[in-house]
């Protein structure tokens, strides 16, 4: 049975799902290649468009809802009854009574899947003879009981992890482990396959199968991560993913509210090529920190440049205008990272890489 999607995503998403979704970036993992939260909205698509993305998600839900492993987890575990609303859905998926005891040992004691309280007492994690052993003490209620179970597993590289909602539309999903062989463990067997061919995010497929709620299936998403790297600073970077039937307004429209957000509410203006090529030239004489060249030595680039630049646009009358274009095309360059450095790590090959093209639109003798 499905269920109307907006009315349930609502409190866990702030777009109607046949909106284009910006997604959150994952949390940071290790030192390098960390990431830094941006803002998100969402856009709205044409009628057509939006019309066409809703029937979309309904119909993939419809072909998932008849899959036979689905329709045994609904019968068998749930009983034939699906969970009411979102915050049922999270309450199961977050369960650490389901995420560790098996659905024999609930039901023999008389724990009801739906509607318990667990409280951990206590849980220890060893090691022996390659395998890795589970011991918890955990209080149930109904029927207010403590139940003691161990687990032996074989030592694994992988970790079994369910997925299930964020609190808040732009906080990172919630993951929670599970012993395998327990309810969450069936349930994730059952979810996992579902997300990669219907286009689901990995928490909408098992709030699916115990609810029915039929997962978003946005033809548009839009994320901006930012990266960070000790020596390169901060780098940006705007990512679009895009069923090819959206129009190219809607497109269009979304890149250029994801630049604003990078841009801090500002319209980005292209760099032209003379400025480009000529802060490129200037980044062999660069600081470790990325700090521009003395005066002194300003004077001997400037009369550098004038010799090596045989096309009479991209010379420059006098000294004083070379200094103002590369200072103000400097600190645009500059204006996205924390960290000067990155200007010098690599920045002389990609600018003059796209000055290269000739015919580019640009600033000309404007670098502001």
């Amino acid at each position: 049975m499905l269920r109307e999607t907006a009315d349930h995503y609502r409190k866990v998403m702030k777009w109607v799902p046949v909106k284009p979704v910006f997604l959150p970036p994952p949390p940071p993992s290790g030192e390098r290649g960390k990431i830094r939260n941006t803002s998100h909205a969402a856009l709205r698509l044409l009628p057509a468009e939006s019309a066409r993305a809703g029937a979309m998600a309904q119909f993939w839900a419809r072909l998932a809802e008849q899959t036979p492993e689905v329709e045994q987890f609904r019968s068998e575990v749930l009983g034939g009854r699906l969970l009411d609303t979102m915050e049922a859905a999270t309450a199961f998926l977050s369960s650490p009574a389901l995420a560790f005891f098996t659905l024999s040992e609930l039901r023999s004691v008389g724990v009801p899947l739906v509607g318990h309280t667990a409280e951990v007492l206590e849980r220890t994690h060893s090691f022996r003879a390659g395998r890795n052993i589970w011991w918890v003490s955990m209080r149930l209620t109904p029927p207010g009981i403590v139940l003691e179970r161990t687990r032996e597993e074989p030592m694994r590289n992988d970790k079994l992890l369910i997925a299930y909602p964020p609190e808040e539309p732009e906080e990172w999903v919630r993951h929670q482990p599970v012993r395998r062989g327990s309810v969450l463990h069936e349930l994730l067997q059952v979810a996992e396959p579902l997300a990669p061919p219907y286009g689901w995010e990995d928490w909408h497929a098992p709030v699916f199968v115990v609810s029915g709620l039929v997962p978003p299936r946005s033809p548009l998403q839009v994320s901006t991560p930012t990266t960070w790297h000790a020596r390169s600073g901060y780098q940006p970077y705007i990512t679009l993913k895009v069923e090819p039937w959206l129009s190219i307004e809607t497109v269009r429209a979304a890149y250029q509210q994801a630049q604003k957000q990078v841009y801090g509410g500002k319209v980005p203006q292209l760099v032209g090529v003379r400025n480009a090529r000529l802060i490129g030239f200037v980044a062999r004489y660069m600081g470790a920190s990325g700090e521009l060249p003395s005066s002194d030595q300003r004077r001997a680039i400037y009369e550098e440049w004038k010799r090596t630049q045989t096309d009479d646009e991209m010379q420059f009358p006098n000294l004083q205008e070379f200094n103002r274009a590369l200072e103000q095309t400097h600190r645009r360059f500059l204006s996205l990272h924390s960290s000067p450095s990155s200007f010098v790590n690599g920045i002389s090959e990609m600018l003059n890489a796209d000055a290269a093209k000739e015919g580019q639109p640009g600033d000309g003798d404007n670098p502001s």
